[in-house]
């Protein structure tokens, strides 16, 4: 999921904000972010989900803008653990990751299109 505002001031500047969440473990084919097998045990790492959530800071030029986004970014993950090369998996840790968030971009407006729907007879 993702979302924004941006609002143009008169002078041309944009301020803004933007957040997005990915859920990572949705479908349990693609859940494991990373393993790591030893002759002992089975160790992997499955993130739940990540965010960010950030301000925007650019000028907006005639059809495109500059900008930069700072902000803080968070997942959930759990550690598993199975011990030998049969076993139920059990979890070892949970826990949240913070971090710090930053990017600069710039972006293209597309063309304006009016589209005009038949009125109903």
């Amino acid at each position: 999921m993702q979302g924004g505002y941006n609002y143009v001031l008169p002078s041309r500047f944009l301020l803004g904000v933007e957040a997005d969440m990915s859920f990572l473990n949705w479908l349990a084919a693609d859940d494991v972010a990373w393993t790591r097998t030893t002759p002992d045990t089975d160790i992997a790492e499955k993130i739940d989900y990540m965010a960010t959530l950030r301000g925007r800071l650019g000028y907006a030029f005639d059809h495109w803008m500059v900008y930069a986004t700072g902000g803080f970014a968070w997942s959930l993950g759990r550690f598993l653990q199975t011990p030998g090369a049969v076993g139920a998996p059990r979890p070892m840790k949970m826990g949240t990751i913070a971090s710090c968030r930053y990017d600069t971009g710039a972006r293209s407006a597309l063309q304006s299109t009016k589209l005009r729907l038949p009125a109903p007879r």
